[in-house]
């Protein structure tokens, strides 16, 4: 399974196929609407464009201590919430499969510190809301 970094700093899992061609657990929806919970919520995004994250969505989806900033801990936080469950099956399973997870969410990880030292414009080590990037 891969993580994966979409527009406005959210990760969604990816499926992939194991050795026997058996799907692994996706938590990407499928359009489908066959789960039931999602379909009236599907349909009112049906015909719109996925808006970019404004610095407010940003802030919100990141700051996980509510300090008003966004520092490394609150992205750390970020990915850990994003890759827990997946990486509990994981656990459970295929170690080669659970390495392989981790050296994605080490590889995203790197990805958003980046973007965060980028973002960083005064080097305090924190994001304000007017660093926060779009």
């Amino acid at each position: 399974a891969e993580i994966e970094e979409e527009d406005g700093g959210e990760m969604e899992m990816e499926e992939e196929e194991d050795e026997d061609g058996a799907e692994e657990r996706e938590e990407e929806e499928d359009g489908s609407g066959e789960d039931g919970g999602e379909e009236e919520e599907e349909e009112d995004r049906e015909g719109e464009e996925e808006q970019p994250a404004t610095p407010e969505q940003i802030m919100h989806d990141f700051d996980f201590d509510k300090d008003g900033k966004i520092s490394m801990a609150d992205i750390h936080a970020f990915i850990e919430s994003k890759s827990k469950e997946e990486r509990s099956l994981l656990q459970k399973g295929n170690k080669a499969e659970l390495a392989d997870f981790e050296k994605d969410v080490a590889r995203i990880t790197e990805a958003y510190k980046a973007h965060f030292e980028a973002a960083d414009g005064d080097k305090d080590g924190f994001l304000d809301l007017k660093e926060a990037p779009v």
